[in-house]
Protein backbone atom coordinates (compact mmCIF):
# COMPACT_ATOMS: atom_id res chain seq x y z
CA UNK A 1 0.00 0.00 0.00
CA UNK A 2 1.16 3.92 -0.75
CA UNK A 3 -1.11 6.36 1.24
CA UNK A 4 0.25 9.77 -0.17
CA UNK A 5 -0.32 12.75 2.45
CA UNK A 6 2.22 15.26 1.71
CA UNK A 7 1.20 19.06 0.99
CA UNK A 8 2.99 22.05 0.82
CA UNK A 9 1.15 24.81 2.88
CA UNK A 10 1.89 28.90 1.52
CA UNK A 11 -0.18 31.19 3.39
CA UNK A 12 -0.86 33.67 0.55
CA UNK A 13 -3.45 35.43 -1.58
CA UNK A 14 -3.50 33.84 -5.06
CA UNK A 15 -2.21 37.15 -6.78
CA UNK A 16 0.65 37.44 -5.25
CA UNK A 17 1.94 33.45 -5.11
CA UNK A 18 4.87 33.35 -6.91
CA UNK A 19 5.29 30.54 -10.19
CA UNK A 20 7.64 28.83 -9.43
CA UNK A 21 5.86 28.96 -5.54
CA UNK A 22 2.85 27.58 -7.65
CA UNK A 23 5.05 24.87 -8.44
CA UNK A 24 6.73 23.77 -6.07
CA UNK A 25 2.98 23.01 -4.90
CA UNK A 26 2.20 21.19 -7.83
CA UNK A 27 5.61 19.27 -7.54
CA UNK A 28 4.84 18.11 -3.99
CA UNK A 29 0.89 16.97 -4.56
CA UNK A 30 0.87 15.47 -7.95
CA UNK A 31 5.00 15.40 -9.71
CA UNK A 32 5.78 13.70 -6.14
CA UNK A 33 2.47 11.11 -5.87
CA UNK A 34 3.04 10.10 -9.45
CA UNK A 35 6.90 9.76 -9.02
CA UNK A 36 5.69 7.87 -6.15
CA UNK A 37 3.22 5.47 -7.73
CA UNK A 38 6.55 5.01 -10.77
CA UNK A 39 8.92 3.83 -8.48
CA UNK A 40 5.86 1.36 -6.28
CA UNK A 41 4.48 0.35 -9.91
CA UNK A 42 5.98 -2.75 -9.83
CA UNK A 43 5.08 -3.76 -6.31
CA UNK A 44 1.89 -2.69 -6.11
CA UNK A 45 1.06 -4.85 -8.86
CA UNK A 46 2.65 -8.18 -7.60
CA UNK A 47 -0.05 -7.70 -4.84
CA UNK A 48 -2.75 -6.46 -6.27
CA UNK A 49 -1.59 -3.21 -4.23
CA UNK A 50 -3.33 0.28 -3.50
CA UNK A 51 -2.61 3.55 -3.41
CA UNK A 52 -4.83 5.91 -0.92
CA UNK A 53 -4.31 10.23 -1.01
CA UNK A 54 -5.51 12.41 1.37
CA UNK A 55 -7.29 14.89 -0.37
CA UNK A 56 -8.51 18.82 0.43
CA UNK A 57 -11.69 19.90 1.03
CA UNK A 58 -10.48 23.18 -0.86
CA UNK A 59 -9.75 21.36 -3.81
CA UNK A 60 -13.75 21.18 -4.60
CA UNK A 61 -15.06 22.84 -7.29
CA UNK A 62 -17.53 24.69 -5.02
CA UNK A 63 -18.19 28.26 -4.21
CA UNK A 64 -17.73 27.41 -0.72
CA UNK A 65 -14.30 25.93 -1.03
CA UNK A 66 -13.27 28.56 -3.28
CA UNK A 67 -14.33 30.65 -0.45
CA UNK A 68 -12.37 28.73 2.09
CA UNK A 69 -9.49 28.91 0.17
CA UNK A 70 -9.76 32.55 -0.62
CA UNK A 71 -10.28 33.33 2.96
CA UNK A 72 -7.33 30.61 4.50
CA UNK A 73 -5.40 32.26 1.94
CA UNK A 74 -4.57 28.73 0.47
CA UNK A 75 -5.31 29.00 -2.80
CA UNK A 76 -2.29 28.25 -4.21
CA UNK A 77 -2.33 24.69 -2.35
CA UNK A 78 -6.39 24.58 -3.33
CA UNK A 79 -5.03 24.34 -6.78
CA UNK A 80 -2.34 21.77 -6.11
CA UNK A 81 -4.82 19.71 -4.70
CA UNK A 82 -7.23 20.05 -7.13
CA UNK A 83 -4.41 18.75 -9.67
CA UNK A 84 -3.78 16.58 -7.44
CA UNK A 85 -7.42 14.94 -7.41
CA UNK A 86 -7.48 14.85 -11.31
CA UNK A 87 -4.51 12.41 -11.39
CA UNK A 88 -5.96 10.39 -8.92
CA UNK A 89 -8.55 9.65 -11.13
CA UNK A 90 -6.48 9.08 -14.03
CA UNK A 91 -4.43 6.71 -11.60
CA UNK A 92 -7.49 4.71 -10.77
CA UNK A 93 -8.79 4.51 -14.35
CA UNK A 94 -5.66 3.66 -15.79
CA UNK A 95 -4.04 1.22 -13.19
CA UNK A 96 -7.37 -0.69 -12.28
CA UNK A 97 -6.12 -3.49 -15.28
CA UNK A 98 -3.10 -3.95 -13.23
CA UNK A 99 -5.30 -4.79 -10.38
CA UNK A 100 -3.61 -1.51 -8.60
CA UNK A 101 -6.94 0.39 -6.58
CA UNK A 102 -6.52 4.11 -6.06
CA UNK A 103 -8.75 6.05 -4.11
CA UNK A 104 -8.65 9.66 -2.43
CA UNK A 105 -10.47 10.62 1.00
CA UNK A 106 -11.11 13.86 1.01
CA UNK A 107 -11.11 15.65 4.28
CA UNK A 108 -13.21 18.44 4.53
CA UNK A 109 -12.50 19.41 8.16
CA UNK A 110 -9.98 20.44 10.43
CA UNK A 111 -8.47 17.89 12.00
CA UNK A 112 -8.27 17.21 15.68
CA UNK A 113 -4.94 17.76 17.52
CA UNK A 114 -2.85 19.28 14.43
CA UNK A 115 -1.68 22.73 14.21
CA UNK A 116 -4.80 23.99 11.74
CA UNK A 117 -6.89 23.28 15.54
CA UNK A 118 -5.50 25.03 17.37
CA UNK A 119 -8.19 25.61 19.72
CA UNK A 120 -9.25 21.37 19.87
CA UNK A 121 -13.24 22.29 18.33
CA UNK A 122 -12.57 20.00 15.57
CA UNK A 123 -14.64 16.81 16.08
CA UNK A 124 -12.83 14.99 13.04
CA UNK A 125 -10.22 12.35 15.13
CA UNK A 126 -7.44 11.09 13.29
CA UNK A 127 -9.13 7.83 14.20
CA UNK A 128 -11.95 8.46 12.15
CA UNK A 129 -9.81 9.23 9.36
CA UNK A 130 -7.81 6.15 9.13
CA UNK A 131 -11.12 4.14 9.41
CA UNK A 132 -12.04 5.87 6.46
CA UNK A 133 -8.97 5.02 4.80
CA UNK A 134 -9.22 1.37 5.70
CA UNK A 135 -12.80 0.94 4.69
CA UNK A 136 -11.57 2.23 1.23
CA UNK A 137 -9.01 -0.16 1.50
CA UNK A 138 -11.48 -3.15 2.23
CA UNK A 139 -13.63 -2.09 -0.03
CA UNK A 140 -11.85 -1.74 -3.25
CA UNK A 141 -14.82 -0.69 -5.40
CA UNK A 142 -14.43 -0.11 -9.05
CA UNK A 143 -16.31 2.83 -9.55
CA UNK A 144 -15.21 4.36 -6.02
CA UNK A 145 -12.06 6.51 -6.84
CA UNK A 146 -13.30 9.13 -4.24
CA UNK A 147 -15.16 10.04 -1.00
CA UNK A 148 -16.07 13.45 -0.44
CA UNK A 149 -18.60 14.00 2.23
CA UNK A 150 -16.08 12.85 5.12
CA UNK A 151 -16.43 15.69 7.77
CA UNK A 152 -16.14 13.27 10.46
CA UNK A 153 -19.23 14.53 12.64
CA UNK A 154 -21.80 12.50 10.41
CA UNK A 155 -22.20 8.52 9.88
CA UNK A 156 -19.67 6.85 7.14
CA UNK A 157 -19.96 8.70 3.75
CA UNK A 158 -22.45 6.81 1.25
CA UNK A 159 -20.42 5.18 -1.75
CA UNK A 160 -20.22 7.32 -4.58
CA UNK A 161 -18.80 6.45 -7.79
CA UNK A 162 -18.27 7.87 -10.93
Amino acid sequence: MLHWNPYQTLYAPLLSVTPDQLQSGFNVSVTGLLTAVQAAHADLKASQGCVLVTGAGISLETDRSAQVAVGWDSTALAVAKAAQRKLVHILHKGLGDDGIYVAELTVKNLVAGTAYDPEGKSVLTPDAVARQFWLLHQRREPGMWFVDEFEGNAPPPQRQSD
